[in-house]
């Protein structure tokens, strides 16, 4: 599958980003977007969305925090007893997390960002109701977060949108990421 490494250039000049943030499962994708929002806010550039943190205890993942990046809220999304254990995943986060979604306003947020796409939502579950609506309803760039080997899957399901794939271990991810970002701006803003 062929997909866009510069975005906004060519004949598609117009089309609405949809970055997707590859790595492999528990790498650091997460942390690493912590670091890209960071550089977002220094940078002026409003972001909106929901990470999912993993906690970890005595060197055990054992759960994940959903948080809402533009109130800093957290929840908790899953949690597992012990390793052998699979998460047990809280409704009321789902819901909660569907509706900082579904309450964004596409006009003050410049990237859009859900962590994680995975197999669930490949299914239609989790927040592939909230992706498919704001695919539908903005041109707000996206950013999915999508484990390695996903990214082919993701890729029918969205093809109104340029598709970016940006593996997340690059140094240059985040600059890729934001100078992508405040290119297309430039891009809504000329005649």
């Amino acid at each position: 599958m062929n997909f866009s490494k510069t975005p906004f250039t060519g004949p598609r000049a117009a089309a609405d980003p949809l970055f997707l943030w590859t790595g492999p499962r528990h790498a650091g994708k997460t942390s690493k977007l912590l670091q890209l929002e960071s550089a977002a806010r220094q940078q002026g550039i409003p972001l909106a969305g929901l990470l999912s943190l993993s906690i970890y205890q005595q060197g055990h993942l054992t759960g994940f925090d959903l948080l809402d990046i533009a109130t800093r809220q957290t929840r908790p999304l899953a949690r597992r007893p012990q390793p052998s254990v699979p998460f047990a995943f809280d409704s009321a986060a789902f819901d909660w997390g569907n509706e900082i979604l579904a309450g964004i306003d596409t006009r003050n947020a410049h990237l859009i960002i859900l962590d994680e796409f995975g197999p669930l939502e490949l299914r239609g579950s989790g927040w592939r109701p909230a992706a498919d609506r704001l695919i539908r309803t903005t041109r707000t760039p996206l950013l999915l977060v999508v484990r390695d080997g996903l990214g082919s899957a993701v890729r029918p399901l969205y093809p109104s949108r340029d598709m970016i794939v940006v593996p997340f271990h690059l140094p240059e991810a985040i600059s890729q990421v934001l100078d992508g970002v405040k290119r297309y701006q430039e891009v809504l803003k000329s005649p």
